[in-house]
């Protein structure tokens, strides 16, 4: 019977192309996975790599065997949820990837409550920013925490279920005394823009809704809170969803523009969903945006809102 760990280094040699780097995804040396790949091809008697100049590729019966791997895995973890829900068990290690942008507040939230009422359920959180849907269906981690711009369309989601964790606000950050209700600051003003694959084209929508069709674009980050000082040096504009305007710098004003928001969810694969220790982190996590939603509703009352 193949033994699904070694089928499992097999799968990340196929994603990542070599045996170093597949060893260094699983936290192996490289000549230990070169063993479990080897002792896999033993058990089956059967070739599954072949050499192909620095990398590795997979024979016609290694893509026969990666290709039903995914249902192997799917049995196995249907097999784990079940025992767990039977014996009711919020035990073993959750590993969840996040966005860097709910790192800072949301997922620290959680993590505290789930320490203090779920002291047997270990949690590894990761930042793996727009990577954090492909690692959930490649199985390096069991949740995943991202977002979905509601000025931009939904994405595939097939094989993952969803519970909306909060939703926030959008603003547009500027320094203290630029008047973004100016059309002409609007139009002519520099921009910061998001490189990642959802905020990207959400913000630059958002830019685009003010005037600025064919906007300057300064500087380009992921990273809000050099977005957030850019803007207070006067540098550029930049638009942020709420989690950014809970930690606001001094010397900047945030407009809020109607109409558009950011959903952050819990995403785990509908094979796990049921399983009491997901269900307990995706519960901590539920109750931590709670609480987030009624800090933004605090700070929107004291904000500038752009006229529609």
């Amino acid at each position: 019977m193949i033994d699904p760990r070694r089928l499992r280094f097999l799968v990340e040699v196929d994603h990542w192309g070599t045996v170093t780097a597949a060893a260094e995804s699983l936290g192996y040396s490289p000549s230990a996975a070169s063993q479990q790949l080897a002792a896999l091809q033993r058990d089956l008697d059967v070739e599954l790599l072949v050499r192909d100049g620095r990398n590795v590729r997979l024979t016609r019966a290694g893509r026969a065997l990666v290709d039903a791997a995914d249902g192997v895995f799917d049995a196995l973890e249907t097999a784990e949820t079940a025992t767990r829900r039977a014996a009711a068990a919020s035990t073993g290690v959750v590993r969840v990837g996040a966005l860097g942008s709910t790192i800072v507040d949301l997922v620290p939230l959680a993590v505290a409550s789930l320490e203090r009422d779920e002291p047997e359920l270990g949690l590894e959180v990761v930042d793996l920013g727009d990577a954090v849907l492909d690692a959930l269906r490649n199985r390096r981690i069991d949740l995943a925490v991202d977002h979905h711009w509601s000025n931009v369309p939904d994405r595939a989601i097939d094989g993952l279920s969803v519970i909306e964790l909060c939703r926030e606000p959008v603003y547009v950050v500027t320094r203290e005394d630029v008047d973004l209700t100016d059309p002409q600051v609007r139009a002519e003003g520099a921009w910061i823009d998001h490189p990642c694959v959802q905020c990207g084209p959400a913000t630059r929508a958002v830019i685009a809704s003010l005037g600025a069709e064919d906007p300057r674009m300064q500087f380009t980050t992921d990273d809000m809170t050099v977005m957030l000082h850019v803007a207070a040096l006067g540098s550029a504009m930049t638009v942020v969803p709420g989690l950014a305007c809970l930690h606001l710098p001094d010397g900047v004003r945030a407009w809020r523009v109607p109409g558009v928001d950011r959903q952050i969810g819990a995403f785990v694969r509908d094979v796990g969903v049921g399983d009491p220790g997901l269900e307990a982190v995706a519960s901590h996590l539920a109750a931590a945006g709670a609480s987030l939603e009624d800090r933004f509703a605090t700070i929107d009352a004291t904000l500038l809102t752009l006229p529609t």
